[in-house]
């Protein structure tokens, strides 16, 4: 199990896209994907287009374990703000990379 994280996990990634020929991707995460998608990037930037991340976890949360609820409480309160948003004529603001 020690081989069974988010560094080999990303390890991974690189090898498949090698071994699919694939010149370059582009990676999403969600969730966990968000730590998994940034270490990808971080150890292995070669091949990689564009990098999307959704419902970010923060590092070491109670959420990476399962047991969790911070991306279920964040996504409620986006939505709720969306919705007046939207009711308000408004536009929806997003994030930006940096």
């Amino acid at each position: 199990m020690s081989a069974c994280n988010t560094t080999e996990n990303a390890a991974d990634f690189a090898d498949l896209r090698r071994a699919l020929r694939i010149h370059r991707w582009n990676v999403y995460g969600y969730s966990y994907g968000t730590d998994l998608a940034l270490t990808y990037l971080r150890r292995h930037p070669q091949g990689i287009r564009s990098v999307a991340i959704d419902s970010v976890v923060p590092r070491r949360s109670s959420a990476c374990r399962g047991r969790g609820t911070a991306p279920v409480r964040g996504s409620t309160r986006s939505s709720r703000h969306a919705r007046r948003s939207r009711a308000a004529g408004a536009p929806i603001r997003t994030s930006r990379a940096c």
